[in-house]
């Protein structure tokens, strides 16, 4: 799937194929880009372990999923000793 614009407010991401299904299903589902937000990587993760809870599937780990995220060229960044994910936002 690609993005129409990277500029729209709620754009859907562009996936890389290599992605888990799992992955890919739940950026599809549950985020969307968003100029200016920004999430950590906590918050994104407990948002993907429950929609996995939701579809029946056991989440993969902490670190696989952050590698997983990286490969798709999610741009991330270190702010106060957290992790954030620059440019994603949590659907409501």
């Amino acid at each position: 799937t690609r993005a129409s614009s990277t500029k729209e407010s709620a754009a859907p991401l562009t996936l890389k194929e290599s992605t888990s299904e799992s992955v890919r299903t739940y950026l599809k589902d549950r985020t969307e880009t968003k100029d200016g937000s920004a999430v950590t990587a906590t918050e994104i993760y407990e948002d993907y372990c429950e929609w996995s809870a939701t579809k029946n599937e056991e989440p993969m780990s902490l670190p696989h999923f952050g590698r997983e995220l990286g490969a798709n060229k999610l741009r991330s960044t270190k702010i106060a000793g957290r992790v954030r994910f620059i440019g994603i936002a949590i659907k409501e």
